[in-house]
């Protein structure tokens, strides 16, 4: 994934700067993403095969049909349901989404391992930049402040990508190393814990990280499975280790607390109820799940979770846009099939390389099932501050493993 880039050409700059900056605020991620989009119009019919066979990647990958549906979907129930005020606003998201998926899945090996090298870059930056800070503080500027301690959801995107690039480099220091920094995985791992515990606190990143890791052994030791086990129990071991932090088990007895002071406010009606972090969460669960049961086969529309979620709330919680579950967020705006359409594409990640042997191919299985716990748990599609940077990473890994995959089979 480390290996050095020869000549490169606008469009892997491009790749490069936007796998650089996901870490940045949203709007250099838009900005590098606009220009990876400019430079694939302007650039990419001039190399290997040009525009068809960019074309050629997207039509013939697992995620085709499913993205199709999920995006022929939309257009129907934007024209058969109601629209509302967030209608515009949502419907962009979605599209991004789709858009994300089509532009990253043109691009070649070269442009990708551009990507790759550019994330990877990138985080070791903020790793310098976060263990500098615990040396000499810095000042919060607007452009690292939310490196430095939690600022909502963009801290949390930092957090994501750091327990996915610290699993990705764990696996890639298995087996025979191409490149040096590649023997440090360990190191990483030991580097990022500490950050998702102390510094950036996320009970999401903490169970990503420790999830992805286990179903990335199991993938690369599946034909070993004394190994499997081993490796699985080490990790179950760690994962015991670190679940004894005070930190970490006061945050999760609190949001354990936080849980069963919510029900209880709900059972009895009580809307003046403290709004606590998974006391919320659970309301948000809850009531976006009586939408999708209310109205299953089509949903409320597009952009409706907003108004329905003003409706059943109290107005202390109005505030809320997005219900921290991407599922949930496509079920209750465009029924069951849009939310099994979003299930589809994730799997279809996780499918199109699961019978690939090699660290490319684990490594993509483990960003993937990593997006998938970040968007169960949060809004990792639907909330551009994390969706723009986590979705690109991982869908480039995704083609990176495919990509080096069809090379391999022409040298053979």
């Amino acid at each position: 994934m480390l290996n050095r880039i020869d000549k490169p050409s606008p469009i892997q700059g491009a790749a490069f700067f936007w796998g650089a900056v996901v870490y940045l605020p949203v709007g250099m991620t838009y900005l590098s993403a606009s220009a990876l989009i400019l430079a694939v119009l302007l650039w990419g019919n001039a190399q290997e095969g040009g525009y068809t066979n960019r074309w050629h990647q997207v039509r013939h990958h697992l995620l085709f049909w499913p993205l199709c549906f999920f995006i022929a979907w939309t257009i129907l129930v934007l024209l058969l349901q109601p629209r509302y005020a967030e209608t515009t606003d949502n419907l962009l998201h979605i599209l991004r989404i789709a858009l994300t998926i089509v532009i990253v899945q043109m691009l070649h090996v070269k442009e990708l391992r551009a990507v790759l090298l550019g994330w990877a870059v990138g985080s070791l930056m903020v790793l310098i930049v976060i263990y500098l800070n615990v040396l000499v503080p810095l000042p919060h500027v607007i452009g690292w402040r939310h490196i430095l301690q939690m600022q909502g959801n963009k801290s949390i995107c930092i957090a994501v990508l750091l327990a996915i690039f610290a699993n990705c480099a764990l696996i890639y220091s298995l087996g025979k190393s191409t490149h040096y920094l590649e023997r440090f995985g360990v190191v990483i791992v030991l580097l990022v814990l500490p950050v998702l515990i102390w510094w950036l606190p996320s009970r999401t990143s903490i169970v990503l990280m420790l999830v992805c890791i286990v179903v990335g052994l199991i993938h690369y030791l599946r034909r070993k499975p004394a190994w499997m086990a081993l490796a699985i129990l080490m990790v179950v071991c760690v994962g015991v280790g670190i679940s004894q932090a005070p930190q970490l088990q006061q945050r999760f007895a609190q949001g354990i607390g936080e849980l069963g002071e919510s029900r209880i406010a709900q059972d009895i009606n009580d809307q003046s109820a403290p709004h606590t972090s998974w006391g919320t969460r659970f309301m948000l669960y809850t009531q976006t799940l009586n939408m999708v049961s209310e109205k299953p086969w089509l949903g409320w529309g597009i952009g409706s979770w907003n108004d329905q979620w003003r409706q059943r709330t109290p107005s202390s919680l109005h505030a809320m846009n997005m219900p921290h579950n991407d599922f949930l967020w496509m079920g209750a705006q465009t029924g069951l099939p849009g939310m099994l359409a979003l299930l589809a594409l994730m799997l279809s990640l996780l499918l199109s390389v699961a019978s690939l042997r090699s660290r490319a191919a684990t490594a993509s299985i483990v960003a993937s099932t990593g997006l998938i716990v970040a968007m169960t748990f949060n809004s990792a599609l639907r909330d551009a501050k994390i969706g723009l940077g986590v979705l690109f990473v991982v869908v480039a890994m995704n083609a990176y493993a495919l990509g080096q995959e069809r090379e391999r089979l022409k040298q053979a």
